[in-house]
């Protein structure tokens, strides 16, 4: 299974390839590669970078995903503030995990609805 095939497989929505490669590229490793040849701590470190970029996104899906952390259930145009939120606090747990302490960042919108 390549590193492209695991990440994409890990969501149960489409993500880009362009994300993932993204994400492989800032960790310095590439999409086409065994997931096996990868660590641990590198498959972590990936999964948060690509939990933010999916925080950013400005498409919605119509689809439902989740991991131990979160349940994300997405309906129409956009991705609820909620489920960003969670996405980032999942990802922030895995940067201060490895201590990429710099890549940890605290909430900064407020939902007044």
């Amino acid at each position: 299974m390549t590193v492209k095939e695991f990440f994409s497989g890990i969501f149960n929505f489409p993500i880009s390839s362009e994300m993932v490669a993204t994400a492989c590229y800032k960790r310095g490793i590439y999409a086409d590669e065994y997931i096996e040849e990868v660590d641990t701590k590198t498959q972590d470190l990936t999964l948060a970078d690509i939990l933010v970029m999916l925080s950013r996104v400005s498409q919605g899906y119509t689809e439902k995903t989740g991991t131990d952390a979160f349940s994300m259930s997405v309906r129409g145009d956009y991705i609820p503030l909620a489920d960003r939120q969670a996405m980032r606090n999942e990802a922030n747990k895995i940067y201060a995990k490895y201590g990429e302490n710099e890549n940890v960042k605290l909430a900064s919108a407020i939902n007044i609805y």
